[in-house]
């Protein structure tokens, strides 16, 4: 998150969100948006638990160039009868929202109420990437995608597709299309994939100036990320009791480029969260115990309820696979894809959400108080 402050006048504060394809970035921001603006369900943002937040309202866009974050219509998607999921982010977008601030002890009681106006901007995480593009060509990317692919589970399946494809033949559709799903296939699953997402989050945060600037450099507007948060989303795919082991495996995955953020001034943190929660807990017995389980809408219609397995306690034994192309040790777990479930809102409750309070406290705490 990087601020631009004012030294004189209502302040700005900006919010970029990115991540890779279906990590849930359009989803976080209407979530976010619609609890502070209903505030109900924020008990761990101190601002709204404790009335300093008097009233948030969405303004203009400040900045024509950019495309407006379609917030109405996702909202509406997720919010609607028989809800479904909104359109994932194919271009940067942003939206303002404007908070009123109540003052705080005598001090801020006396100067009366503040704005502070919150610039949030949806980044495809999918066009960071390509910077890495920028120090090689498309013949040495190339070669180090096919090197990759025999540990993959599909690889062998890509490179026998891609064996009996003609490069030098006229380019045909058909044949494109099949050698891009067999692409796109063999990188879905397994050690290999979490490897290549340790690597391209370390990319992907190359891209940003991580760091505090001096006080000098803020009143000239200087921009840098100051807060790094790391969420692993779609937490509500799994029991709470296994959320401290997927924290866990997040921070170790960024263990490299949370300690480089830290080493530059920006302050830290990983969360497993979910911005919209999509299934209820349960247990059930199987075979004299009891087994956790996460309850949900299929897409397709009908409810099923899931025992996705386990996430191991210590992630090393994980990461150490996914570097050296092992096999993971006693890893059985799936999940399906879950669809929104119907919400009945009562006045002044956003959407349901794992820990989108205390994510919101992290990165906006201190501003909001």
């Amino acid at each position: 998150m990087a601020r631009l402050t004012r030294p004189f006048g209502d302040r700005v504060v900006r919010l970029g969100v990115t991540g890779l394809s279906r990590a849930g970035k359009t989803v976080f921001i209407t979530s976010l948006v619609a609890n502070l603006m209903d505030r109900g369900r924020m008990p761990q943002l101190v601002a709204a638990a404790d009335g300093t937040i008097t009233a948030t309202w969405l303004q203009p866009q400040p900045d024509d160039t950019v495309p407006r974050f379609a917030f109405e219509e996702n909202l509406a998607r997720l919010t609607a009868a028989a809800p479904a999921w909104p359109e994932g982010t194919r271009r940067i977008s942003a939206l303002r929202l404007s908070l009123r601030l109540r003052g705080r002890g005598l001090w801020g009681a006396l100067a009366g109420d503040r704005m502070l106006h919150l610039d949030i901007v949806d980044y495809p995480g999918e066009w960071l990437l390509d910077l890495a593009l920028m120090e090689m060509d498309f013949t040495g990317w190339s070669a180090r995608a096919l090197a990759r692919a025999p540990d993959r589970p599909g690889g062998a399946d890509y490179l026998a597709v891609l064996a009996g494809t003609d490069a030098s033949a006229p380019l045909d559709e058909g044949v494109a299309q099949e050698l891009a799903r067999a692409f796109a296939a063999h990188l879905a699953a397994g050690p290999g994939a979490l490897a290549d997402l340790q690597e391209v989050m370390g990319q992907v945060l190359q891209a940003f100036r991580v760091g505090r600037p001096g006080w000098l450099a803020r009143a000239m507007g200087a921009r840098r990320v100051d807060r790094l948060l790391f969420a692993a989303t779609k937490a509500d795919h799994l029991h709470h009791s296994q959320h401290p082991a997927l924290t866990a495996l997040v921070e170790g995955l960024l263990r490299g480029a949370r300690d480089r953020a830290d080493l530059a001034g920006a302050e830290t943190a990983a969360l497993s969260i979910a911005a919209l929660r999509t299934t209820v807990e349960e247990a059930v017995s199987h075979q004299g115990r009891m087994v956790d389980m996460v309850r949900g809408r299929l897409p397709g219609g009908g409810q099923a309820a899931f025992h996705p397995g386990a996430v191991p306690a210590d992630p090393r034994a994980l990461i150490g696979a996914g570097l050296t192309g092992a096999d993971w040790p006693g890893l059985a777990f799936q999940s399906p894809d879950f669809a929104p479930a119907p919400l009945t809102l009562r006045p002044g409750e956003g959407p349901p959400h794992i820990r989108l309070d205390k994510a919101a406290e992290f990165l906006l705490g201190d501003v909001l108080a």
